[in-house]
């Protein structure tokens, strides 16, 4: 038994790209034929704004320093923890939205600075911010 190779040319394998061409021109006919119709301009009523712009309303902002010495100011005038106790719910009672921000010097005690974050949160301001 022998094999041979038989000289016989090899099938050419083309994509037909017939099919595709008749496709792309029915899609080509249909988005000619529905250009025409499509709406051109689009009537929307949109709302005019007022001349006058809402006020807005600035919350109060107070800065509590925690001394080294255990001294507390509020917004630069000294302080006990009991009166610093009673001007935070003053001004939590003046405005809802106080905001807080405590510094406290590098070398002050915790427990001051703890203290003084509790009278915060005792008069429920929510708005604190801890600066370096």
């Amino acid at each position: 038994m022998s094999l041979s190779v038989s000289a016989r040319p090899s099938a050419l394998s083309e994509m037909n790209i017939t099919p595709l061409i008749d496709v792309m021109l029915v899609l080509l006919i249909i988005f000619i034929v529905t250009a025409p119709v499509l709406p051109r301009q689009l009537d929307a009523a949109l709302p005019q704004s007022s001349a006058a712009s809402p006020a807005r309303i600035e919350s109060a902002k107070l800065l509590l320093e925690v001394r080294a010495d255990g001294s507390v100011q509020l917004d630069g005038r000294p302080l006990d923890m009991g009166t610093l106790a009673e001007r935070l719910a003053d001004a939590r009672a003046a405005d809802d939205r106080v905001q807080v921000s405590i510094h406290a010097d590098a070398s002050a005690s915790y427990q001051a600075m703890a203290e003084a974050l509790s009278l915060v949160r005792q008069a429920e301001i929510t708005q604190v911010a801890v600066l370096p």
